[in-house]
């Protein structure tokens, strides 16, 4: 199977099977797959010691969305 790193992805949804979506996982680590009004989504949770430093992650994706 290809790896995440090097599948070529466009902007459509893309629909994997659960057995797919398991073996990517793997590939993703502190990553998980939840359910949610029962559509599996992509979820990770991060913790910041403080306000600042979670301020400094999302400006740091703004940043990133930005770009592309």
């Amino acid at each position: 199977m290809e790896k995440l790193a090097d599948m070529q992805l466009n902007t459509d949804k893309v629909l994997l099977d659960e057995d797919v979506q398991n073996k990517l996982l793997s590939e993703l680590p502190q990553w998980e797959i939840s359910r949610r009004d029962a559509v599996r989504q992509l979820r990770r949770v991060f913790k910041w010691r403080n306000f600042a430093e979670a301020l400094a992650f999302a400006n740091e994706v703004a940043m990133l969305a930005e770009e592309n």
